[in-house]
């Protein structure tokens, strides 16, 4: 998590975007096995890598 805030700054926008997009990936694949509160760890997740992008940088 920290890793992307970092990242924003050094990387250019679409880099970063698809840098996040690959957190978000293994996220979704780590949490698979959990038996309950997945949903909320995951929104967790993404709100918080979703927060790291820019305004300008999300879809």
């Amino acid at each position: 998590m920290g890793s992307s805030y970092i990242c924003r700054w050094m990387l250019k926008p679409q880099r970063h975007r698809n840098y996040v997009a690959g957190w978000l990936k293994a996220l979704r694949k780590t949490t698979g096995w959990l038996p309950r509160g997945r949903g909320k760890v995951r929104r967790f997740g993404i709100r918080m890598f979703r927060s790291t992008l820019s305004p300008s940088n999300r879809q």
